[in-house]
Parts: C-alpha cells; structure tokens; sequence
C-alpha cells in the first residue's frame, strides 16, 4: 500500500528527537496496537450495559492513547533514523512507507473522539454506529502499520543487532582491504581484484539480509570473505617471499661470479708481478763482461804506447853509435 508523504505542521526539533532514548519504539507501540482494541470492545459492551464509567474510562483512554502515538511517532523517527543507513533499498523504501503511515495516525487519532462526541451530541443511531465503524477502522489501520513494522524487523533487519555486527566485520575487512591496497602494486594487483570481488559480494548479500531470519547466511557470508581475504594476503606474501627468494638466488650467483672475476684478477696480477721481478736478473746477467771490457781497454792502450817507445829507442840506439 502507498501512502502520500504527510507532514505535521511544525517541525519537529533535533533536541526533542535526540533526547528519546533508542529502541523505545517497539515498547510503546504495543500499548498504541492495544488501546485502539480495548476502546472497540468498550464501546461494545457499554452499548449493552450503558454504564457512565465506561464511558468516562473511553474518553480517558482516548487521551493516553493519543499520547503513546505521539510518543511512538518521536521513538520511531529517532529509531528510524539509526536503522534506515543499515537497510537494503527495498527496507528503506518499506520504512518510507511506514512512517507515512504513522504520520497519518498521528493525525487520525483526534478522529474517534471528535465523532464520539459528535454520537453524545446528537444523540442519533446513525451517529453511534458512524462513530463505532470509524473507530474499527483506525483499530484496524493500527494494526497494519504494526505487520509493517513488524516486516521492517524481521523481513528487512531493522534495528537488529546481527545487521549492526555485520556492518561491523564489513568495516573490518574493508580496513583489511585497504591493507592490501597499500602493498606495491606488483605484489597485490591480483588480489586486490579478488577482495573487492568477495567485499562486493558481501555488501550485495548483507544489503538485502532480514536478520534474524537470514543471520546464519550472513554470518557466512562474512566469514567466507575473511577467510578469502586472508588467503589472498597469504598468497601475496607468498608471492613476495618467492620474488625475495629469486632474487636472492640471483644475488648469491652475481657474486659467485664476481668472486671468479676477482679470483682470475688477482691471478693475473700475481703473474706480471713474478714476470716483472725476473726482468732485472737477465739484464744485469750481459752487463758485467761490459764493465770489464771497459776497465781492460786503457790497460791496452798503455801497452801499446809503451811498445811504441820501446820501438823509437831501439831506432836511436844503432844511429848514436854510428
């Protein structure tokens, strides 16, 4: 059933909605699905008996009653308000309704006493079964807005604390998901995809779970997307471990290798070294006949001049003696 949006005429303040305490709804919504019901049967048995007092007790339950809705209707706005956020699109469409709905018996409540003293004042038959025809229907109204609150609860999870511990553990893993987004790209771009694929599917199965009803298969839910989470972070760290192995491996052969280019350095150093130390022997070896040649060489040459003397004075001998 679509009800037309209905407004009270003066705006509620934020103060007034704030100060009522959260989850009195569903107690003071009782008494609203009740005191409709026994005015009916009140009215129906004083039609027989005609007693002053039930008469006076109808027009003193018409009063509290039209207190419990004006109390139910603040509780459920401030009740409304936390739950609307955690419902899916059809439990917030269904709230909508509902509310609609409580405005318009916020506004209907003054209808049964207004014709009840319209019967006392005219005093006519047709005016008493009007007035008891009118309040079977606002008794009957009342109690359809209380199956839709019902719906809300049990069909659609409103203000239920398995909607709100899911919503929870949704936060949770979505502080888990952007653990993993933060990790290099090269390490996380698969399971990134992956855990937005099972947080996708989580949100998708807990936007439209009636708690407590579908409570067990949110709990799955949840727990399949940790546990999925949890896998794509072991597997990550896996992958990063292997990467780390690899190129440890590749490190450990770089220097392997570059301790054999070192080695062979160090060999070839040691060789020039040897052959350079042997270079002086076998050039001092030819120099040293040099050496004596050089100190024979003026021996010979004052061998020589003194033969040539010896040559000249044998000359002048033979012509001094001539």
């Amino acid at each position: 059933m679509t009800i037309p949006e209905i407004k009270i005429p003066v705006e509620i303040p934020p103060v007034i909605t704030d100060a009522v305490p959260h989850m009195i709804h569903p107690i003071l919504v009782h008494f609203a699905i009740v005191l409709p019901l026994i005015v009916v049967i009140l009215e129906l048995v004083n039609m027989i008996m005609k007693r002053r007092s039930l008469t006076v007790s109808i027009y003193l339950l018409f009063i509290l009653g039209m207190i419990v809705f004006a109390g139910a209707y603040l509780s459920g706005i401030t009740d409304g308000s936390e739950a609307g956020p955690l419902l899916s699109a059809a439990g917030q469409e269904e709230l909508k309704e509902h509310k609609h709905l409580g405005t318009l018996l916020l506004y209907l409540t003054v209808v049964p006493i207004i014709f009840k003293i319209f019967s006392v004042i005219v005093k006519k038959a047709w005016a008493k079964i009007l007035y008891i025809v009118l309040l079977i229907a606002f008794a009957a109204l009342t109690v359809y807005q209380a199956k839709d609150g019902g719906e809300l609860v049990y069909k659609y999870g409103a203000n239920v604390q398995a909607v709100q511990a899911a919503e929870d553990r949704i936060e949770e893993l979505e502080d888990e998901i952007d653990a993993l987004k933060s990790a290099p790209a090269e390490e996380t771009s698969e399971p990134q995809s992956a855990v937005e694929e099972v947080h996708e599917k989580v949100v998708v199965d807990l936007s439209g779970t009636a708690a407590p009803q579908e409570e067990a298969k949110a709990e799955a839910a949840v727990s399949e997307a940790h546990e999925s989470v949890a896998a794509a972070a072991e597997e990550t760290a896996e992958t990063a471990t292997q990467e780390v192995e690899a190129a440890a491996v590749e490190v450990q052969e770089t220097v392997a290798e570059g301790h054999g280019a070192v080695e062979a350095i160090a060999e070839e150093a040691a060789v020039q070294e040897h052959e350079a130390a042997a270079e002086p022997e076998a050039v001092q070896e030819p120099e040293a006949p040099a050496h004596i040649d050089t100190a024979e060489e003026p021996e010979h040459e004052a061998a020589s001049e003194a033969e040539h003397e010896t040559g000249e004075q044998a000359e002048e001998a033979p012509a001094a003696h001539h």
